[in-house]
């Protein structure tokens, strides 16, 4: 008999949680032991990847004090009541808070939340219940975020906790048949050295602390240039900032891209200078595609970057590390072992991942 579980992530945005989501959903809406549900937001980027799989959609819109409305309170208990759901899997403090809440009154069997981000839970009086009451499992994506979660007091039982890893469908990117001329696309010299960043437009990704290093690169007669690909709400202040800083011929905006293995692949390396992270995704995806990476040594990078076989680290915040490492990595990435690269990225194989998974689904 089929097991009912209902993902839950209300974000509007795309990022590492919401490509977990949809991945691990749409996977699964695939297997015949599952029937597939998924409370989303109605103008999100997942509800349009959504609409392609065979996933029962609930739309709303979550706000940080909508657990405080019944009203919305109930139309969840009665979505999870109806079909009869067993597991929810949520993503998302906001969305916590008001689904935990109405699938325990539905009686759904597991309440499990995924911990994406490596920063500490407020030890409120709220969380504490939540965690205690509500939560049946904590999946953490790292190690770190496993460490972190509980760093400010033993909210969560260590027995609630297991940690999953992100997972990339590496055979996918190898076999990935690229059209795009990345140099053309972008005109972009070929002698120029193409560097990736890759990320939201926030405060989280570290950017400033990046653009302050270009404008020291700049002065090292180096011919290269930053693709900044993403998007957030950050993006003009960021632009300004390029100009502020004199370097504008050194980086171009391009926004969010669909097609990111397509570009990993064709660029030299990729520079990570985020200040906090769960899982980095798009270190992972950058072996994947065989390009070594500068990132920040925060959360839990250290755990995929371990030794400078993949790439190097750098101190977070700290501009003129950041920019002795770029420098650095301009002058070798090309002794990098492109099948070392990929070898390391097979450890985060999204197949093994939800293997993992699936162990939890079926206990519960």
């Amino acid at each position: 008999m089929s097991k009912n579980i209902c993902f839950v992530n209300s974000n509007k945005i795309w990022g590492g949680g919401e490509k977990w989501h949809f991945e691990t959903s749409s996977y699964l809406s695939q297997n015949e032991k599952y029937n597939i549900f998924f409370i989303c937001n109605p103008k999100g980027i997942l509800k349009k990847k959504l609409l392609n799989f065979n996933i029962n959609l609930f739309e709303i819109n979550i706000k940080n004090l909508s657990f405080l409305n019944i009203f919305k309170v109930l139309l969840i208990y009665y979505f999870l009541k109806k079909n009869n759901i067993e597991i929810v899997i949520i993503n998302q403090s906001n969305d916590l808070k008001l689904v935990a809440t109405a699938a325990r009154l539905a009686n759904v069997n597991k309440i499990i939340y995924r911990r994406g981000s490596a920063i500490p839970l407020k030890n409120s009086f709220l969380n504490r219940y939540i965690f205690k009451n509500l939560v049946d499992i904590v999946i953490a994506n790292s190690i770190e975020t496993k460490k972190t979660l509980n760093k400010n007091q033993n909210i969560v039982s260590e027995n609630k906790i297991k940690v999953i890893y992100n997972g990339i469908k590496i055979d996918n990117i190898l076999k990935l048949d690229s059209k795009l001329d990345l140099r053309k696309e972008y005109n972009i010299d070929k002698n120029k050295i193409v560097i990736a960043n890759i990320g939201r437009l926030t405060k989280q990704k570290g950017h400033k602390y990046l653009f302050e290093s270009i404008k020291k690169l700049k002065n090292k007669n180096l011919d290269f240039i930053v693709l900044i690909i993403g998007d957030g709400e950050l993006k003009e202040e960021l632009e300004l900032l390029t100009k502020k800083l004199n370097i504008e011929n050194y980086i171009k905006f391009v926004g969010f891209k669909e097609d990111i293995y397509e570009i990993l692949k064709q660029v030299d390396f990729l520079v990570h200078t985020a200040l906090w992270e769960g899982f980095g995704y798009v270190l992972v995806e950058s072996f994947a595609c065989g390009k070594p990476v500068v990132a920040t040594n925060i959360s839990n990078i250290p755990e995929i970057v371990i030794t400078e076989k993949y790439g190097y680290l750098a101190e977070s915040e700290n501009i003129n590390d950041i920019t002795n490492k770029i420098i650095k990595m301009i002058e070798t990435y090309k002794k990098f072992d492109k099948e070392l690269l990929i070898e390391k990225a097979r450890e985060f194989d999204f197949y093994k991942q939800i293997k993992e998974l699936e162990r939890i689904l079926d206990l519960s």
